[in-house]
């Protein structure tokens, strides 16, 4: 990766700017500035271990680690000074700290735990993966897959494609990494939130989103779907799959919208803007879940149960 691979496409989860990879020099840096404490992730814990690659805002206000080839975009994994964390003036508690290093082991030599897959979705029959191949555009600048446990659903719909870059995006730190060593060769891996998707506004030409869209709450749903349609070209598009047991808040917040949109271009035609489409596609919960207990993991953006 080049110094500005990441700037085009990714951005900061905080700031909406852009990102760009430390150079060398500005790793001593940073890595000095850790050995003298002085630097936290976002929650108020400390960093202890040196990084050896991470993406930067233009004025290093916020520091993303990037570890084992995954890119850590989410807000609770900012690097900051103290004055910038959640609760600067307040204490962090210990059980935070434990918490915080169980989820990520950012500070330890952490093995990789086996992923648990009693949520997992069944693959995908292929009737429904060329259903979803119509969609796609053969090429473009980004494609982006989201939150699949099942690598092959993943390369059925990168089969045949040729974009400028790929990116494969998880909420999930250990379903990422079940997952990542098998990505088309050049993927990039990012661990994202659903609410704040790190890229750039019209970045993404084509979507798949394999996360059952309609197991977290309404408001989260609704702006999990805000993000896509951000994200999105309005040139390109997207499949989101959702639970068929399950009110779909987000599709009707998104008709809604498009009501008042095309509302507006009768008072002024000249105005006239294009969005990006989303197309919901309904599947079975998987065997042998509780969904009430899936939509109570699910509405914790910090601890997702799979």
């Amino acid at each position: 990766m080049t110094q500005n691979t990441a700037s085009t496409f990714l951005i900061c989860p905080f700031t909406g700017r852009s990102l760009r990879y430390l150079t060398e020099a500005e790793l001593v840096v940073v890595n000095k500035k850790i050995n003298n404490n002085e630097l936290f992730f976002y929650p108020g814990v400390q960093v202890q271990q040196p990084l050896k690659s991470a993406l930067v805002t233009e004025h290093q206000t916020y520091i993303y680690p990037v570890q084992d080839n995954i890119l850590y975009l989410k807000k609770e994994t900012a690097i900051v000074t103290k004055n910038r964390t959640e609760n600067y003036l307040k204490r962090v508690s210990e059980a935070l700290i434990v918490s915080f290093e169980k989820e990520y082991g950012f500070n330890s030599e952490k093995e990789v735990e086996e992923l648990q897959t009693s949520n997992c979705l069944p693959s995908l029959d292929s009737e429904t993966i060329a259903q979803f191949k119509k969609q796609i555009t053969k090429s473009g600048s980004v494609f982006l897959s989201v939150a699949s446990n099942n690598v092959d659903d993943v390369h059925n719909m990168v089969f045949n494609t040729n974009y400028d870059e790929y990116y494969h995006a998880d909420f999930d730190l250990e379903r990422l990494k079940a997952v990542k060593e098998d990505l088309k060769q050049g993927t990039k891996v990012v661990l994202c939130e659903p609410v704040a998707l790190p890229f750039a506004e019209d970045a993404v030409d084509f979507m798949i989103s394999f996360d059952l869209i309609n197991e977290y709450e309404k408001d989260t749903q609704n702006q999990s779907a805000a993000e896509i349609k951000r994200v999105v070209s309005p040139k390109g598009s997207s499949v989101v799959l959702f639970n068929e047991s399950l009110p779909l808040h987000a599709e009707r917040m998104l008709k809604k919208e498009e009501m008042i949109a095309k509302a507006k271009i009768l008072v002024k035609p000249w105005k006239k803007a294009s969005s990006a489409q989303i197309h919901f596609h309904p599947v079975s919960s998987p065997a042998n879940s509780d969904v009430s207990n899936t939509i109570v993991g699910k509405t914790s953006l910090k601890r997702q149960l799979f």
